[in-house]
């Protein structure tokens, strides 16, 4: 095991612990203070001479804030700072500074989501206090959200909540929001805890020992060897690339699956159930939370990943859809409704390129991110020109096993751009498996747009 890994693994098992310190601590300011202090604690031991790099983004970002707080573009100006300046953290070794170690980049990263999106939070907090008072507003829904959606931020709180220690490695991600939530709630101790962490904990022994033991067995240093290409076969080569992609799936799910749990047992993101809680936007029946009634609670505002959805599931939406869920949320809502066109392929391609550049600046990124809009349009494709037409269950059920395989094989081929990274070497595997994903991918595409036209004008299939 990598010693990233290693380090990451005993991280989040201290800190899981460490949270019910947070869960028991009555004090908000306490435990505002604490949550804070661990994560820049950790950040300095853990990122050592790199992190500077953290608390420059940070101070800046927070100045952009504070000054320009009702200014209607302060979301775009933070948006534009925290990514200008990823991109001189990845590159900063091109100017004579030294590169910045793995646990810097893991911090690097998180930070740019939660500068940005709390940017986002106080541009929505100012309009709504704004449409408040200009108009003397009586609609209770705007009301609610101002009140349960809004947040009261200050140059220590935007502090505290950027280096809170809950997921400044692995996320989870979570707004400020959220976290205010946190810290003002004293009745913690009454969420619910161990029911919950036993719930979501039942996938990690599987994964765990699958990881384990495929660390040992696959490696993508021996893929990166010439002799791997000159001693084994094609099919050999292709069921290395399925064992490697199976321990990329078990090791994320591995780390998500501790992160989740590291934020329940702070009590991060729990709510009423009868709130309608959704990962990342929290409770969305604000009503709910105005009634005295209890009716449990959740922590569905946390929830990252979903394996056994993924392994199973019959599209390649859906699987997409319960992968790092909160990240992908974030991306939704601020990049994806941002972006300046109604073209969905474009605003896919848009948003894909601009995942791509938040994980690194290799090409093997754009590889495996762009392979996506095209992944999802083949499904499309498919949906509307065969799928609509199977009358029977039993031939549906057919047809989504068939998609649920292909769907796996497709991402299995075109995660070669996130383990390789460089150009040569994707192209070089890729060519050793002869282009089988590109070529099936095309050909599904091409078949389905054909059975569209023969079909005239379908309606898509409407959204569960």
């Amino acid at each position: 095991m990598a010693s990233d890994d290693i380090l990451y693994a005993a991280l989040l098992l201290l800190c899981i612990p460490f949270g019910l310190l947070i869960r028991y601590t009555s004090s908000s300011k306490a435990k505002e203070f604490i949550s804070g202090a661990a994560g820049i604690t950790l950040v300095l031991i853990t990122c050592r001479k790199h992190a500077w790099h953290s608390i420059l983004t940070v101070v800046v970002n927070t100045a952009i804030i504070c000054l320009s707080s009702k200014q209607r573009h302060m979301h775009a100006l933070s948006f534009l700072w925290c990514f200008s300046y990823l991109a001189f953290f990845r590159t900063c070794h091109w100017f004579g500074l030294e590169e910045p170690s793995a646990p810097s980049n893991a911090v690097q990263l998180l930070l740019t989501l939660k500068l940005v999106g709390v940017a986002g939070e106080v541009v929505e907090t100012e309009n709504l206090k704004a449409a408040i008072d200009s108009t003397e507003c009586t609609d209770i829904n705007t009301r609610l959200k101002l009140k349960y959606k809004g947040i009261d931020y200050s140059c220590y709180r935007l502090v505290t909540y950027s280096f809170c220690y809950i997921g400044a490695f692995t996320g989870p991600y979570f707004t400020c929001r959220t976290f205010q939530d946190m810290v003002h709630n004293n009745d913690a101790t009454k969420l619910p805890l161990w029911s919950d962490l036993k719930r979501r904990l039942q996938p990690l022994p599987v994964c765990g020992a699958l990881f384990f033991f495929l660390t040992w067995l696959v490696s993508i240093e021996t893929a990166r060897e010439e002799r791997f290409y000159e001693e084994t076969s094609v099919f050999y080569r292709y069921g290395y690339l399925f064992l490697l992609f199976l321990r990329f799936r078990v090791r994320f799910y591995s780390a998500w699956i501790l992160a989740e749990c590291m934020a329940v047992a702070a009590g991060l993101g729990g709510y009423p159930s009868r709130a309608e809680n959704r990962p990342g936007a929290g409770p969305t029946n604000l009503k709910v939370l105005d009634e005295a009634e209890d009716g449990g609670h959740d922590f569905e505002t946390v929830r990252n990943i979903l394996p056994v959805e993924i392994e199973l599931s019959s599209s390649v939406s859906a699987s997409i859809k319960h992968w790092n869920i909160l990240v992908q949320w974030w991306l939704v809502v601020n990049v994806y409704k941002n972006i300046p066109t109604r073209n969905k392929l474009l605003r896919s391609i848009i948003l894909m390129i601009i995942s791509a550049f938040w994980h690194g600046v290799h090409p093997g990124w754009y590889a495996t991110f762009l392979s996506a809009p095209f992944l999802l349009l083949a499904e499309d494709s498919m949906n509307r020109g065969l799928k609509h037409k199977l009358k029977s269950r039993r031939l549906c059920a057919i047809y989504d096993t068939i998609s649920c395989f292909l769907g796996m094989r497709f991402f299995e081929y075109f995660v070669v751009g996130a383990f390789f990274l460089q150009y040569n070497e994707i192209y070089h595997f890729w060519k050793s498996l002869y282009f089988y994903g590109h070529i099936l991918l095309i050909a599904i595409i091409f078949i389905g747009q054909i059975l569209i036209l023969s079909t005239g004008k379908v309606e898509r299939p409407h959204k569960s």
